[in-house]
């Protein structure tokens, strides 16, 4: 659970083949939460909703479609501990 691991740091050039809902997809049927914020000038929200609801249909396929959560952060791109622990809660 550390920082920082992405399949952009570890797959040699992975941004030139897929797009971001490949590697969202690609998570199903585990849990994915997004948080993006409003104001966000790396991952803006409105950006993550496009990817997110591309990626939806195999969570539902799957039936897991509570798996995969977009939440809007109101700010700009940080961190968002009260956003972000209450939907890992849900997991548990």
């Amino acid at each position: 659970m550390k920082r920082g691991v992405t399949a952009h740091l570890e797959v040699v050039d992975c941004c030139e083949w897929f797009e971001q809902d490949v590697f969202i997809k690609l998570m199903a049927p585990r849990p994915c939460i997004v948080i993006a914020g409003v104001k966000d000038h790396i991952w803006p929200y409105k950006g993550a909703k496009n990817v997110i609801n591309a990626a939806r249909p195999i969570f539902r396929k799957l039936n897991v479609s509570n798996n995969i959560n977009l939440i809007k952060g109101e700010h700009n791109h940080t961190y968002y501990p009260n956003l972000m622990w209450p939907a890992i809660d849900k997991f548990f």
